[in-house]
């Protein structure tokens, strides 16, 4: 049956490389896929928890070792925007489909390993409380007890759970390895870059997918509708760089993306995408797909033994 489900996922994924890569539609299809996978997901990620802001905010900064491509990393970013929590992002994106959690040539599953013991994920890393976690229902769990004690889920959260395969159909509808489920050889930054977003927004979902694949480090602020102190420290810093009437609507626009290495700030999903493969890739993602996808040669720290 696995077997079955993978042809069929690479079935889907040569059909999708072909309309993304068709000139003018592909940039359409791509924008149409990621705002289906927002909706199918209840918009999950949109709105903050009423009452976040009465419970304990972490002052050092959460890490996360997580990769777009992975449904229970998805699950964690769920989370973490719906408590308005700011992270920061080391991308691990899988370096090949044809061996079972390969380290080589990856910029952060190393490091995961060395901070965890075994190259799973989500990672959790929380100075606040010193602890360090694995499974994503489990740091689900601790980010609401610990972060959310007197938060109320939103019901887009609520639905989101209760029907939660919806969660795994983004990876039907985003198949590709360059949509954060494979590296992109890249050049490495000197400073994390960041980026002002939150989960449920296309826009959004489509720059966090290039910065997993290009290994990218971020910090993740998150800034969810109706995360009011969030919000004005984004107008603080970035109104300057708003629109006019979404100035006079109290609205913010997302994503938007600071790079300090080269001092820029920008808005526009296609311009900061274009920025990010100008300036840091250096390489083409591997032509696989899930047919080659084997969990042979695992060892007991979900890594292959000579990696």
């Amino acid at each position: 049956m696995a077997k079955i489900s993978m042809m069929v996922l690479a079935t889907i994924q040569r059909v999708y490389g072909f309309l993304f890569n068709i000139r003018y539609f592909g940039p359409f299809f791509d924008a149409f896929t990621a705002y289906l996978s927002v909706v199918l997901n209840f918009l999950n990620g949109s709105f903050v928890a009423s009452g976040y802001e009465k419970s304990n905010r972490p002052e050092k900064l959460i890490e996360l070792y997580v990769y777009d491509g992975c449904p229970f990393c998805r699950k964690v970013f769920y989370a973490v925007s719906v408590l308005g929590l700011d992270v920061k992002v080391y991308p691990v994106p899988r370096v090949t489909l044809k061996k079972y959690g390969e380290l080589k040539e990856s910029r952060y599953r190393h490091k995961a390993v060395e901070v965890g013991g075994k190259a799973q994920f989500p990672l959790l890393v929380d100075e606040n409380t010193e602890t360090v976690m694995y499974e994503s229902k489990d740091i689900v769990e601790y980010l609401w007890k610990t972060y959310g004690s007197k938060a109320t889920e939103p019901t887009s959260y609520k639905m989101a759970n209760a029907f939660a395969v919806s969660n795994f159909l983004t990876n039907i509808l985003r198949p590709l390895g360059s949509q954060g489920m494979l590296r992109i050889p890249s050049k490495s930054p000197k400073q994390p870059l960041e980026l002002w977003g939150y989960e449920g927004s296309p826009y959004v979902m489509r720059v966090k997918e290039l910065l997993c694949s290009l290994e990218l480090p971020y910090v993740y602020r998150t800034v969810p509708k109706f995360a009011t102190d969030k919000r004005k420290e984004y107008s603080k810093r970035f109104a300057h760089m708003v629109p006019s009437y979404r100035k006079n609507l109290g609205l913010i626009q997302v994503p938007l993306l600071v790079d300090p290495n080269n001092n820029v700030e920008m808005l526009e999903t296609n311009d900061i995408m274009e920025y990010l493969n100008k300036n840091y890739k250096i390489g083409e993602v591997l032509n696989e797909s899930f047919s080659d996808y084997t969990t042979q040669g695992a060892g007991e720290g979900h890594y292959t033994a000579d990696s």
